[in-house]
């Protein structure tokens, strides 16, 4: 007797159904997969006699199209294997060495600038064939993706342990001010909060941590800050810096920092500010990475050593 789980997955139903649980409308997939609506129904009514179940309530109002409690959990998991699947032919592309594969990497804006680039060149005269996808975003969400197996590797400050995260790589760096020549700040030894607080400020806007470390550090010293300005872009700050329109408070990679910015001075801050400096590359510890991914984090964990190892933690 055949598996009935195989009979159900080897269906072209599976790929209707998905497209219609996206879509949330069997005339918008119709119009999307190129092919009648009466297909689509045909399909997934087969689907749900399969399975023994309806997968969505096609009752009418305003709502349109829902999936079941059913349906939800189906969706769900054939998220999950497709994902399975795309992981299992990146291991299967591998097997032929690093002449090809891809690699997805999640970092952050001013990682991506100053310091990403020699590793990506080196990386790509080693393996031209190799496609690589760098993707920028907060910590959290490069973490949610890489827990999703939507990146193989992820590079940025401030990464909060969580399960299923692994630490390739750690690195404590100075929390710094950011100050252009010339301002009374810049040549100081080491600056206080107190002091950053008499001057227009350039700081992270309320979704990143920074901020919420930099209101109580300021709530502690009784002193209030005036932001002039908020973002979510670390080189937007730092630009912004260079343009003499204030000051912020950035991570010192050393000569990778000066370089785009030799009128920036970065003075070492006097307070702690947790993990925020804390430099880490993190992989998933639930799957093994395919050949391409693991010879560019070795070649990035190289990087990190030869330009911060003296910061390296652990």
């Amino acid at each position: 007797m055949s598996d009935p789980t195989l009979r159900v997955f080897s269906a072209p139903a599976i790929r209707y159904f998905q497209e219609v649980a996206r879509a949330g409308s069997f005339r918008k997939a119709a119009e999307q997969l190129h092919v009648a609506a009466s297909a689509l129904h045909r399909h997934v009514g087969i689907l749900e006699e399969q399975i023994g179940t309806r997968l969505f309530d096609r009752s009418p109002g305003r709502g349109g199209l829902k999936l079941t409690a059913a349906g939800e959990v189906l969706a769900h998991r054939l998220q999950a294997a497709m994902g399975e699947v795309a992981i299992a032919l990146k291991e299967i592309e591998g097997l032929s060495g690093v002449q090809r594969g891809r690699v997805s990497i999640g970092t952050s804006d001013v990682l991506a600038t100053d310091f990403l680039p020699s590793v990506l060149a080196e990386f790509k005269r080693a393996h031209p064939r190799v496609e690589v996808n760098v993707r920028v975003g907060s910590p959290a969400q490069m973490i949610d993706q890489l827990l999703d197996h939507r990146l193989d590797a992820v590079l940025c400050f401030d990464i909060a342990p969580r399960i299923g995260v692994a630490f390739a790589g750690e690195f404590a760096l100075k929390s710094c001010v950011l100050a252009p020549h010339g301002h009374p700040l810049a040549s100081k030894r080491t600056v206080s909060l107190a002091e950053c607080a008499q001057y227009p400020l350039i700081l992270p806007d309320e979704t990143q941590y920074l901020r919420g470390i930099l209101d109580q550090m300021f709530h502690e010293v009784g002193v209030k800050p005036a932001p002039f300005l908020q973002t979510n872009s670390y080189t937007l700050m730092r630009d912004l810096v260079d343009d003499g329109l204030g000051i912020a408070i950035q991570t010192s990679m050393d000569e990778f920092s000066i370089r785009r910015h030799p009128n920036v001075v970065y003075v070492p801050l006097k307070e702690s500010l947790a993990r925020y400096s804390i430099l880490a590359c993190c992989i998933a510890n639930s799957r093994r990475l395919p050949i391409a991914a693991n010879m560019f984090v070795e070649g990035l964990i190289g990087a990190l050593n030869g330009a911060f190892g003296k910061y390296k933690t652990g």
